[in-house]
């Protein structure tokens, strides 16, 4: 599974936001008789409308105003993930994003922002480099090629032919779609979105010929593809037979890609094919966009789930934000709530935030302790004593880093620690940290502590690092600690040693 740290288009929630809105009072009118359905939230009132949509006496019009709705709805859905940005943010940034103020202009900054500062990519062109990536790694693979995996190769050749020719085929009924505003909604209907939607469509269209004028990865090398664009000049390829396709495995077609302009669903198509796996992409989003409508969530949930994605579950720093979220999607999805430290998940068990049966994570550095400090404080902060002797010695601070007490079950033990917590509300328990700044010896010690305690961390240790290795050069200073907390020490709580689970009170 993967997990996405999400920032959403405020410009693009507004819009699938103000169908949802006039699409639920259009569906109150036609039900207007019925106070059974009048009584129904708009989630719900739109999945009975849309069932049983035969039996509700709706006339023709009606009817045709109602799938006009949903047409509307998926496409503005659709350009909502392409263009969901996968990034995580900086510090101020994520600061700002809570305040709810200057949405637009957070956006525009995250999305300006480089990758190695907290920015990143929209998830359609995450999903087409991913693609491409299998894709090389076979090409590089390809000595070690079996009957069965060159059988797999020739109907991934097959299916990304038919793909590239469909998605060139409709590329024109889109951009013409992508200019017609809803003359029904009032929002939606005003002058400046259909001058913004007829330069968005100028842009697109410009920018699909260029497209097919070069080679991606999933493209054929073959000449049949440029013949069906005589009026385009396509990117040199090299020469092949007529006769033999090349595959997109292989190193020509490799070599002259340019351009990436495949759909999601059309990337986890080429994924499936190549894995062999009917799912094999399962996602966990990290919500970094606040302030955001859980229906709009749930929509976005179910295109991907339609477009052959696992979502495995949503989270967010902030309960509410995705607490019975799964009213809003066609089918139940995994709620998941992420803490700084793991006294934010005590305070969290007392304050009434969580519920019997809850999964969480935390970072697994506020559960590390440096013996270097000397005031005893769970979350590590750099003390007098790091500050000013005379000598530091970074191997000497890693070979003294343990376990705080909360964290230390034993049998019999009246203290109060974290599996007391699980017990009580039936928590499922997963750690994280963050692998830019954790040294070797913390993460080695925090594998095999999880390893060690299972049954509490049932969630695991969720690690993002390559091949399980940490950041060369990541070393204790005088004035650093690389424990993996990070700047979420500033954040987090410190546990609370005279407070105890028996005195939280369960909700239901």
């Amino acid at each position: 599974n993967l997990e996405w740290d999400v920032f959403l288009d405020p410009h693009l929630v507004r819009r699938v936001e103000v169908v949802l809105k006039e699409q639920e009072k259009f569906l109150r009118d036609c039900c207007a008789s019925d106070d059974a359905l009048q009584e129904l939230s708009g989630k719900e009132l739109r999945h009975v409308m849309l069932e049983s949509v035969g039996s509700l006496g709706l006339t023709t019009s009606q009817r045709s105003i109602l799938a006009y709705y949903e047409a509307e709805l998926r496409r503005r859905v659709e350009h909502l993930v392409d263009n969901m940005l996968i990034a995580h943010g900086s510090l101020t940034q994520l600061v700002l994003e809570q305040t709810g103020y200057l949405k637009k202009y957070n956006f525009s900054r995250v999305k300006r922002a480089r990758r190695t500062l907290g920015g990143g990519m929209f998830a359609r062109q995450w999903l087409a480099v991913y693609a491409e990536a299998l894709k090389l790694g076979k090409c590089l693979d390809g000595s070690k090629e079996t009957s069965k995996s060159k059988k797999r190769q020739a109907l991934l050749y097959s299916s990304s032919s038919v793909l590239r020719t469909n998605s060139s085929s409709d590329e024109d009924e889109s951009t013409a779609d992508s200019s017609f505003q809803c003359q029904c909604l009032q929002c939606s209907t005003d002058l400046l979105h259909r001058q913004q939607s007829d330069v968005t469509c100028t842009h697109q269209r410009n920018h699909s010929q260029e497209l097919r004028g070069s080679q991606s990865f999933s493209d054929l090398t073959s000449e049949t593809i440029v013949q069906e664009e005589p009026n385009v000049k396509s990117a040199p390829v090299s020469p092949v037979n007529r006769n033999n396709q090349v595959s997109p495995f292989s190193s020509d077609a490799v070599t002259g890609s340019k351009a990436l302009s495949t759909s999601i669903a059309e990337s986890i198509t080429v994924i499936k094919f190549i894995t062999g796996c009917d799912d094999p992409l399962g996602i966990v989003f990290d919500i970094k966009s606040r302030h955001t409508s859980k229906p709009v969530w749930g929509l976005i949930v179910d295109y991907l789930r339609d477009a052959g994605a696992r979502v495995e579950g949503i989270a967010s720093f902030i309960v509410d934000e995705v607490r019975d979220i799964s009213q809003y999607t066609a089918k139940p999805v995994k709620e998941l709530f992420f803490f700084h430290s793991a006294g934010d998940v005590q305070q969290a068990c007392h304050d009434g935030r969580l519920k019997p049966g809850d999964a969480v994570l935390f970072n697994a550095g506020s559960l590390l302790f440096d013996s270097n400090s000397t005031n005893g404080n769970s979350l590590n902060c750099l003390t007098w004593n790091r500050y000013w002797t005379t000598s530091f010695d970074a191997d000497e601070v890693k070979r003294r880093y343990f376990i705080l007490p909360f964290g230390q079950f034993q049998q019999g033990s009246q203290s109060s620690t974290l599996k007391n917590y699980k017990e009580k509300f039936g928590l499922s328990i997963g750690l994280y940290c963050q692998e830019f700044a954790i040294d070797e010896a913390a993460i080695s010690l925090l594998v095999k502590y999880a390893n060690e305690n299972s049954d509490v961390y049932d969630l695991g240790l969720s690690w993002g690092g390559v091949n399980g290795i940490t950041v060369r050069g990541i070393q204790p200073g005088r004035f650093t600690l690389t424990d993996g907390f990070w700047n979420q020490r500033y954040g987090g709580e410190s546990w609370d040693y005279l407070r105890y689970a028996d005195e939280c009170v369960t909700g239901s």
